[in-house]
């Protein structure tokens, strides 16, 4: 297996894109560009522009690529005549991939869509692309009831916070990540029927709005106390193994 995965950066790389406004025609921009399943021919370019954008994924190399590609319950991209204008991989609950961040919802969560990471290239940005992939993997994922992800919230990352809270995302935990940053894990419920609702703890909410860490990023000053907030923050569906969350 393909060695662990290092510590990614839990934002997706689209220069951290306002939330799209509806739009009912197609923008001019983006008209030419469509989605579709990846196929082996979009490897170079997937791993390329993966590589390029660094400072909101975690690396990549052929070996890995393929690894995640196998396991992933889907694969887009977007091809404007050609060349690749973004990707995006969405993971289901039980594949063996190795980050924590996804570890975190398998142990918490009976099914979910897992958005791992998405890229807009640079020459495509602010076109409206991001949501569109946004949009094809929430549909892809309705069958399993929810798209889950995570983004920093310590220190903000205000833009992606207001973006997701734009399109539906809450909160229902948060994971202290080994660089001492922390992730809000938000997930969107998709409207199956899901049999039964995730449990909730009265102290902690895990459907707040976001708003209210959008409205209060830019006022703090810094992050919280070591140690005053666990790693994990309250949200069963079904009981924890025993051991550290």
């Amino acid at each position: 297996m393909p060695a662990p995965a290092p510590d990614r950066p839990p934002a997706f790389s689209d220069d951290s894109p306002p939330a799209p406004a509806a739009d009912p025609l197609p923008h001019p921009a983006t008209s030419s560009v469509r989605l579709r399943t990846y196929t082996d021919d979009d490897a170079d370019a997937v791993l390329d522009l993966n590589q390029s954008n660094l400072d909101g994924v975690g690396p990549l190399d052929p070996d890995r690529q393929r690894w995640l590609v196998s396991m992933a319950d889907q694969v887009l991209v977007a091809d404007d005549g050609g060349t690749l204008a973004g990707f995006a991989f969405v993971f289901g609950p039980r594949s063996d991939y190795d980050s924590s961040n996804y570890r975190w919802f398998v142990e918490r969560m009976d099914d979910f869509g897992y958005l791992d990471r998405i890229v807009v290239a640079p020459t495509h940005r602010r076109r409206g692309i991001a949501g569109r992939l946004y949009d094809a993997a929430e549909e892809m994922a309705r069958h399993r009831g929810r798209l889950v992800c995570e983004v920093y919230v310590e220190p903000p990352n205000t833009p992606s916070l207001a973006f997701h809270a734009a399109r539906g995302y809450r909160e229902v935990g948060r994971l202290r990540q080994v660089n001492g940053k922390t992730c809000t894990m938000l997930a969107k419920e998709l409207g199956k029927e899901l049999g039964k609702e995730p449990a909730t703890d009265p102290a902690e909410d895990p459907t707040r709005d976001l708003a209210r860490d959008v409205a209060g990023a830019a006022s703090e000053s810094g992050g919280m106390e070591p140690g005053s907030t666990p790693d994990a923050e309250p949200f069963q569906q079904r009981p924890l193994q025993s051991g550290p969350a």
